[in-house]
């Protein structure tokens, strides 16, 4: 990226993040500084970051209404008050056949944002007792809800047209992404604290909240990327708990699955950023990476983060056989996940080699080709983890 264009993804990392910190601060936007951003570009990197209504309820404030940011906030707001009324039915089927539940990250962060709409969440994700999953099947279909099997194990998802969608959590992590985070939330119902007026609703205590946003983030962050809504999570749950938080325990316990620089680099660029501290060079370039990831992350910063982690102590060369070799001989845990017939069936396995590569190349073609270049130009002086 030429300097030039690195200047202005930068502006407008900073601009959409100045609007974001003004819409949780309850500050009106400096009409001077507004009207210097490019709005048209703001538009598109809010909805890249799943923060269009947010960003809205700021530009409102400042007397500016763009029509088609005003669409995606009443999205949001219909869509999270049928989110509302439809978990309200759910999580009342759970208590009525005593199946504990937890409900999990955005249904619990938006609460922590000053307007009702200005979190939005493309689902809901929800923990339950993992013994009681073929229970909680049939209350979702009883409810409407159609079964999907995720690829991960550690959920299912239930969708309901037009715009429902629940993953049920078994588990916190899979085994096979980190044995660490997992050992770690195996017995997650002991660190729950119990609803007093619902018995089978449990929630963290603060800390332990914000170990398991840290978590998640984290999961993200070093897979395919996560974007500014995760930084401006942190924020206002650390804004409205940070005083009150037990740091010794919250470090004690990040020390145990090794997320403490993780933490420290966070809440730092998270803080700085949306109080509007002047970010140091380390920050900016933090900001610079989330911002290149959107939401969800991207392919390439995915492949680039794997190859990353496998250029540890040997040449990118080495990094990158080893990543075509994985490629293309499945370990058995991802062959167990993703093609369970052919890991039951092993001598069918050869196969699958034949299957994947022109199943690939009739569904995603444009897919492999990005995957292809990645690899080619990877260069282990150019980490993005």
């Amino acid at each position: 990226m030429s300097r030039a264009a690195y200047d202005e993804e930068l502006k407008t990392a900073l601009d959409i993040s100045y609007l974001l910190s003004c819409a949780v601060n309850e500050k009106k936007p400096d009409p001077a500084r507004v009207s210097k951003m490019d709005l048209q570009t703001v538009q598109q990197a809010a909805r890249r970051h799943s923060v269009s209504s947010i960003v809205c309820f700021a530009l409102e404030n400042a007397g500016i209404l763009l029509p088609e940011l005003k669409v995606y906030k009443s999205k949001a707001l219909r869509k999270l008050a049928v989110f509302e009324s439809e978990r309200a039915k759910i999580l009342q089927r759970f208590e009525e056949c005593k199946i504990w539940y937890l409900p999990l990250k955005g249904i619990v962060l938006k609460n922590y944002y000053p307007e009702f709409g200005m979190r939005e969440m493309s689902d809901n994700d929800i923990l339950c007792d993992g013994e009681r999953m073929d229970d909680v099947r049939i209350v979702m279909e009883s409810l409407g809800y159609i079964y999907e099997k995720h690829k991960n194990i550690s959920h299912d998802e239930y969708t309901k047209a037009p715009i429902m969608n629940f993953e049920i959590h078994r588990t916190l992590f899979e085994k096979s992404y980190s044995e660490t985070f997992f050992d770690y939330y195996s017995d997650v119902k002991c660190r729950l604290i119990q609803d007093k007026e619902h018995p089978y609703e449990y929630r963290f205590s603060d800390e332990d909240l914000y170990i398991y946003l840290l978590s998640h983030e984290y999961k993200h962050y070093e897979n395919a990327g996560t974007g500014l809504r995760s930084l401006l999570d942190t924020y206002v749950f650390l804004k409205k708990n940070s005083e009150n938080l037990n740091w010794d325990y919250i470090w004690t316990e990040l020390e145990k699955i090794g997320l403490t620089e993780f933490e420290k680099t966070n809440r730092e660029i998270s803080v700085d950023l949306f109080s509007g501290n002047q970010l140091p060079k380390n920050e900016e370039e933090t900001l610079m990476y989330i911002y290149s990831c959107g939401t969800y992350g991207t392919f390439s910063i995915k492949i680039n983060n794997k190859l990353s982690k496998k250029a540890v102590g040997k040449s990118p060369v080495s990094a990158k056989l080893e990543y075509v070799k994985e490629r293309v001989f499945l370990p058995d845990v991802d062959l167990k996940r993703l093609y369970p017939f052919f890991y039951e069936h092993k001598l069918l396995v050869p196969l699958l080699y034949i299957y994947r590569p022109i199943r690939g190349v009739i569904i995603h073609p444009k897919k492999i080709i990005e995957e292809i270049k990645t690899v080619k130009r990877f260069n282990k002086h150019d980490h993005n983890i």
